[in-house]
């Protein structure tokens, strides 16, 4: 009997190490987006702190100098905070590529993997369908041997 050979084995192999590195391209993406999350929170919560902080201040009364110089001040934590979102939308952005891009490797890894059972199946029928005629074979044999020396007899 011969042992079963897939002969797509080599691209198999390849087809399950682009599967691998998609799931850690995805596995970093998600790292960089909760990384990004993060940051656009830190963001948002200066910037509030800010604003309470200067809300506080104004009821107080500030100078032209005071208030010009938290106007810039907020105006660039908004900035940083405007920044930290589209940071953020742009790592959603790659985290759904390379979710996509998972999902078309582990498709074609599956579509090979399938071909491969099925092969091995066929072939394991064929092995059986094989072995069946050879115990035929064997026992048509055995039957004409023993009728002949019962004949003989």
């Amino acid at each position: 009997m011969k042992p079963f050979r897939f002969n797509l084995e080599k691209v198999l192999k390849v087809r399950q190490v682009e599967s691998m590195k998609a799931k850690q391209a995805l596995a970093l993406a998600q790292l960089k987006s909760g990384q990004a999350w993060v940051t656009m929170e830190n963001c948002r919560k200066q910037r509030a702190a800010f604003e309470a902080e200067w809300e506080t201040r104004r009821k107080v009364r500030m100078t032209a100098a005071e208030w010009n110089q938290a106007s810039e001040r907020l105006a660039a934590l908004v900035q940083v905070e405007k920044d930290a979102v589209e940071a953020l939308h742009q790592a959603l952005a790659v985290v759904a590529e390379k979710r996509a891009e998972l999902e078309e490797a582990e498709r074609k890894e599956k579509a090979l993997t399938k071909l491969r059972e099925q092969q091995y199946e066929a072939h394991e029928y064929a092995e059986q369908v094989e072995e069946q005629i050879i115990t035929d074979e064997i026992a048509q044999t055995v039957r004409r041997s023993s009728q002949q020396h019962k004949g003989v007899g």
